[in-house]
């Protein structure tokens, strides 16, 4: 519903050569609208040096959690292990199915904090300008309560890729 109305609003309606045309109806645009919102669509291939939409792309789907060493109640460092199934789901279905693709973006920007590295160790073989500058911390919102996950725990309970998290992080 909500990429529908986005993409109402973005297209004005043009005259066509039979009548006004109707974007919306458009197999390419269906398939954009279905892909904003996490359903089964068809992605685009090139064949024969034009687009086609032939990929079928399976919906997003709640992965696996993760098996990380440092949420277990020895080290206590990442809340992953506190967090259940129906939680995860729960957060899934809400990104999925409540947000629309702004909106996911901002939920992104805001569960994911960068900071300054802590430590650096000395190394004489790496140079300066290589090492890394910033850190992400990720955290899930459960019961109204940010926890701390690790970077796959947070990937997989979403169902989005480290690209999207990444570009949106930076364009923010």
């Amino acid at each position: 519903d909500k990429p529908q109305e986005y993409l109402n609003e973005v297209v004005r309606k043009k005259k066509c050569r039979k009548g006004l045309s109707k974007p919306e109806s458009w197999e390419r645009n269906i398939s954009k609208m279905k892909r904003m919102a996490g359903e089964k669509y068809k992605g685009l291939k090139l064949v024969d040096g034009k687009y086609r939409l032939v990929n079928n792309i399976e919906e997003r789907k709640l992965k696996q959690r993760c098996s990380c060493k440092w949420s277990d109640n020895k080290t206590n460092t990442l809340g992953c292990s506190k967090i259940g199934e129906p939680e995860r789901e729960a957060a899934f279905q809400y990104f999925w199915k409540s947000l629309d693709w702004s909106a996911r973006k901002s939920y992104v920007n805001s569960l994911v904090e960068i900071k300054n590295v802590n430590r650096r160790r000395k190394s004489s073989e790496i140079s300066g300008s290589t090492k890394r500058n910033k850190t992400c911390l990720y955290y899930l919102v459960i019961n109204h309560i940010r926890i701390h996950v690790c970077k796959k725990m947070f990937l997989n309970t979403l169902g989005i890729g480290e690209r999207s998290v990444r570009s949106w992080i930076l364009k923010s």
